[in-house]
């Protein structure tokens, strides 16, 4: 189960707190709310410090997105570098 806080910190800038389990269920949610702030122009700060555990599609997400908005507080279990993720089947780096 995830906890999603949006909290405005300005006209201009957003930030918003994640808490618990970010899931496949609580992916697309994250997502949304991240694009709808940034389609309107807003500066989006994502603070991961409370997150226990996320799914290959969070990490695929938050990926994505990096470019997008600022991460706060990332735990050390996530790693946003493509070059440190490998394919266990390949055993190539991806």
């Amino acid at each position: 189960m995830v906890h999603i806080k949006e909290t405005f910190l300005d006209g201009q800038s957003i930030k918003i707190k994640v808490d618990g389990i970010l899931d496949e269920s609580s992916v697309p949610l994250l997502e949304d709310l991240c694009c709808m702030h940034l389609r309107e122009e807003k500066k989006v700060f994502v603070d991961l410090k409370s997150i226990v555990s996320i799914c290959r599609e969070g990490i695929n997400l938050l990926q994505r997105m990096q470019e997008k908005v600022t991460f706060l507080n990332l735990p050390p279990f996530i790693s946003l570098n493509r070059q440190r993720l490998s394919n266990p089947i390949a055993g190539k780096k991806s």
